[in-house]
């Protein structure tokens, strides 16, 4: 549960045991930056953090997975849907 939001700072949750949790809101952005899933139209999933997208200009997603690695992927590869074809 919420318990107090300040808008583009912080934001403080109880949990249902008790236990107060503050988070910045660069912390919580981060957090989903790092749970991306970027899907290609070969019909392969790939999750990590992207690291760098830079559309209609290089038009590659590079993306870096849990283990560490860095993979590149064209714009042509990717699919915008979500979806794979």
């Amino acid at each position: 549960m919420i318990i107090e939001q300040v808008p583009d700072e912080s934001l403080k949750i109880q949990t249902q045991d008790g236990s107060l949790f503050v988070y910045t809101m660069d912390e919580i952005a981060k957090a989903f930056a790092k749970n991306k899933v970027v899907y290609l139209k070969n019909g392969s999933v790939i999750r990590g953090a992207i690291i760098e997208q830079v559309p209609d200009e290089s038009l590659k997603v590079r993306i870096q997975t849990q283990d560490g690695s860095l993979l590149f992927y064209t714009m042509d590869e990717h699919c915008q849907n979500g979806q794979g074809t």
